[in-house]
């Protein structure tokens, strides 16, 4: 693919990049104009190699919120309305890739000054092409004064939604809608990046600190590296939620449900029988107390060594099984045990696991529409 030259123009850009995709790699214009694009954009903001675009929305799951935190306290001018948010928390896994701190370091302060949106529709929302479409009536404020709390490994910012935009009641509404409900209104980060492949024993904390999530040391994971953000936008479920201190109205002194799980280090979890697993994966062997070897196979604890459910991991586990490779296998027995536990509303997960990214929806419903648009066609040919 084509890299933009120093002082370059986008429209020159463009017309030599779409052409070489169209004519030598047999793309259609608009493929090739998505991907061009992304990477003049990218190359705007020093990040020329960055071609892939991420976006922190977790998977459509209720989880019970032990620490609701509701936006109340913000400013109000004439103009714009205020308020305080945590958008993510590095050293955590996000989709199965991890986030380090020492990345995030090198790139929050690009938060300053980028566009807040709904749910995407206004930056970032893929089309039926997979091309990043924007769309000005969804964009509702911008974020200020960004900040990153190197103890928590939280970043914090402020967020500027202006009452002349045009989806401005719409986001109202479902604020007051959160707030009269006692939720807290999710966020979701866009953002290009890079990723280099890394052991899990080589992540910041070590192994165990993840062994609990269903990584194991010798794992290798990607690594995300070279962030360009993008956009931040209010979502109705973050990859980052308010389980793990993220949210609008979330400060960055909340406290996080992980007091409890330090207890479980990979010597317990080594010893826990394969029940106490929501997913163990094939092709292992049996030592002589019936637990699968190697450890590394099994995935996921949520029960004690005794198999009494415990709550704090089980609402680990199902915050994290949707960035996991594993998550798919491991969600219906988490649900199965959140649902007995009166934990969230786990009930009918096959249609939970249908109804997935809100992202992907929309991409199913598109593509519907242009499959049932060639079948019309040719029904009238």
């Amino acid at each position: 693919m084509p890299q933009p030259e120093k002082g370059e123009t986008q429209a020159d850009y463009m017309a030599r990049c779409v052409k070489q995709l169209v004519d030598e790699e047999g793309l259609t214009q608009e493929a090739a104009v998505g991907k061009c694009e992304g990477m003049f954009k990218g190359a705007e903001h020093g990040c020329a190699s960055c071609q892939k675009l991420m976006e922190l929305d977790g998977e459509y799951l209720s989880i019970e919120m032990a620490d609701t935190r509701l936006p109340a306290e913000h400013t109000d001018t004439a103009d714009e309305e205020v308020y305080k948010a945590t958008v993510l928390v590095a050293d955590r896994f996000y989709k199965g890739k991890f986030m380090p701190l020492s990345t995030v370091q090198k790139a929050y302060k690009q938060l300053d000054g980028s566009y807040h949106d709904i749910n995407h529709f206004g930056t970032t929302f893929p089309g039926a092409l997979g091309k990043p479409t924007q769309n000005i009536e969804y964009i509702v404020g911008y974020q200020k004064d960004t900040q990153l709390d190197p103890g928590t490994k939280r970043v914090t910012t402020d967020v500027h939604i202006s009452k002349k935009a045009a989806a401005y009641s719409m986001w109202r509404g479902f604020m007051d809608i959160n707030r009269n409900a006692g939720r807290v209104p999710n966020v979701s980060v866009s953002f290009f990046y890079d990723e280099r492949p890394m052991k899990v024993r080589d992540l910041p904390g070590g192994a165990e600190a993840y062994a609990a999530e269903g990584y194991t040391a010798d794992q290798t994971v990607p690594v995300l590296d070279n962030l360009q953000f993008r956009a931040v936008s209010t979502v109705m479920k973050g990859a980052c939620d308010e389980t793990t201190g993220c949210g609008i109205g979330m400060q960055a002194d909340a406290p996080m449900e992980e007091e409890e799980l330090a207890a479980w280090d990979t010597a317990y979890v080594n010893d826990l029988p394969d029940s106490s697993f929501a997913y163990i994966e094939p092709g292992g062997t049996k030592d002589a107390s019936g637990k699968t070897e190697p450890r590394s196979l099994r995935h996921f604890p949520y029960k004690d060594k005794d198999g009494k459910v415990d709550l704090p991991h089980l609402r680990n586990a199902l915050a994290r099984a949707p960035q996991s490779p594993f998550g798919d296998k491991a969600l219906p027995k988490l649900n199965a045990a959140a649902k007995s536990a009166g934990v969230g509303d786990h009930s009918d997960i096959d249609e939970r696991a249908r109804l997935s990214l809100n992202i992907d929806i929309e991409k199913e419903h598109e593509h519907d529409i242009v499959n049932k648009r060639r079948n019309h066609a040719r029904k009238n040919d």
